[in-house]
């Protein structure tokens, strides 16, 4: 049965990421240990049309999620304050870090944009917050308020109706997982 529901799962993510495709970019969290290839291949097979950002604590899955698809921004998810982030990410070959929001300072976003990485933060559901990493430069921040705190940086929805179906996939997947 397992097995048929990770299938059913690949299917229909590579149905959603067709339906979305060209439209949006998108960041896929990998929450269990060796899924990472199985993502790659969906990936693949949909022919996505847009920047894909994939990120996970399972360090090692994402260094394979990287040699499978190089086009992909890989990001390692930090949860802990990390010591020297940036020769982590250097010795690992990733793009970036996805990092709990408690622990990003001005130092470690200075250092880790001269190096080129990409900085994304979470769970960032504070309007003042959001405002004070944007002030930082972080290149992402994640939410589970996303119109908050796109009102709070003054960002307009310009596509609303292609806003709401990306929401509507969004929450239809989740109800698979």
């Amino acid at each position: 049965i397992h097995e048929e529901l990770e299938e059913l799962f690949h299917r229909k993510l590579v149905d959603y990421l067709r339906a979305i495709s060209g439209k949006t970019n998108i960041m896929l969290d990998l929450k269990y240990r060796s899924k990472g290839v199985g993502i790659a291949e969906a990936i693949e097979k949909s022919n996505y049309k847009g920047e894909i950002y994939v990120t996970s604590k399972y360090h090692k899955d994402l260094v394979l999620v990287k040699k499978c698809l190089p086009q992909a921004k890989v990001l390692l998810a930090i949860e802990d304050e990390p010591l020297d982030v940036e020769s982590y990410l250097e010795k690992a070959g990733v793009d970036g870090v996805s990092i709990r929001a408690a622990f990003v300072e001005e130092d470690m976003v200075k250092q880790l944009h001269e190096h080129n990485h990409i900085v994304a933060v979470w769970v960032v559901n504070d309007p003042e917050l959001a405002i004070y990493l944007a002030k930082l430069g972080v290149d992402m921040i994640i939410t589970d308020k996303p119109r908050e705190i796109m009102k709070a940086l003054n960002i307009e929805i310009k596509r609303k109706s292609e806003i709401i179906e990306l929401v509507r996939v969004i929450e239809e997947i989740l109800g698979l997982i």
